[in-house]
Order: C-alpha cells, then sequence, then structure tokens
C-alpha cells in the first residue's frame, strides 16, 4: 500500500437565531411584564479522536498520514424585546428595565493516541514518512444588547463567553 491517511474531523458552527421556542419566550416574557428581559445559553461540546489501539500495527508502503481536527464556531447575540406593552401602560416617570445576558461556554478538543505500531516502508526521505497532528480551534463571538424605548430608563447587557481548547497527541508504545 503507497500512502495511508487516517483522519477524524469535526466541525461545527453554531449561529443564533431570534425564531427558537426560548428566544420567543423571552420575548414574550419582556413585553408583557415590567422588565424587559432576554437571556440565552449556548454550551457546545466539540471533540474528534483517533485511536490507534495497542497490539495493531499500521504498514505502509510510503507515507502515515494521522490528523485528529476539531474546528468550532460559536456566533451568538440576544437582544431585549423591540415592544414593551407593559412599558407602554405606564407614565414616562416609572423606569422599566431593561436586561440581556448571554452565556457561551465552548469546549473543543482533538486527540490523537497511538499504543500501536505505525511502519514507513518508503525507500526515500521523500516519500517515507511517519506524520501524527491533533490540531483543535475554538471561536467564540458573544454578544448581548439591552435596550429601552424612553432611554432615560435603566438598561444592563451582558455577555459571559467561556472556552476550552485541547489538542493532544498521545503515543504509549
Amino acid at each position: 500500500v503507497g500512502n495511508i491517511n487516517i483522519k477524524a474531523v469535526s466541525d461545527s458552527n453554531f449561529v443564533t437565531s431570534s425564531f427558537n421556542v426560548f428566544n420567543i419566550g423571552m420575548t414574550l416574557l419582556g413585553a408583557t411584564t415590567p422588565f424587559n428581559f432576554a437571556a440565552y445559553p449556548v454550551m457546545t461540546d466539540i471533540y474528534s479522536n483517533v485511536d490507534i489501539a495497542k497490539g495493531s500495527k499500521i504498514t505502509a508502503g510510503n507515507k502515515i498520514n494521522v490528523k485528529a481536527d476539531t474546528y468550532s464556531v460559536v456566533n451568538a447575540g440576544v437582544s431585549t424585546s423591540s415592544i414593551s406593552t407593559k412599558a407602554a401602560l405606564h407614565s414616562a416617570g416609572n423606569y422599566i428595565p431593561s436586561i440581556a445576558t448571554i452565556y457561551v461556554d465552548n469546549n473543543t478538543g482533538a486527540t490523537v493516541n497511538v499504543a500501536g505500531e505505525l511502519v514507513s516502508k518508503g525507500t526515500s526521505e521523500s516519500n517515507s514518512a511517519i506524520s501524527v497532528n491533533a490540531v483543535s480551534e475554538n471561536r467564540i463571538s458573544a454578544s448581548a444588547t439591552a435596550a429601552n424605548k424612553n432611554n432615560n430608563n435603566p438598561a444592563l447587557a451582558l455577555a459571559i463567553g467561556k472556552g476550552k481548547n485541547d489538542a493532544l497527541i498521545n503515543v504509549n508504545p
């Protein structure tokens, strides 16, 4: 056999949509209560793994490429309701607060475990190689917008982003 390529790929692209049950419920709550409130949680775990088991042997006539790739992008946003029927019922002297909060926890990882044997039988340096790679990319974009029809009203916007990103190669002969 000439070249052997072993690859695991996890690719995730999460984008919030304003048309979801949670967001619609929060919009209705903001439109019908003394608070104009919006919240959105996003929690993702994306991993890819390649395991070459102990006792196994992979032999190539030329090159062996082993790779685990993980790519994750989270674009998440939240905004308070653009309408507030409850606020419209109050006089301008009553303060109707707006609060928008988003929490993003995005964890990614790529792992290659080599416990078996990898053998390249190429006859020259240009066609004999063993390559083992792990790549993990984690991108988070989070935004929160709190707005009021009356700019004198208090507003609070909070965006919290948290992520973990690991790329590991374990070789245990």
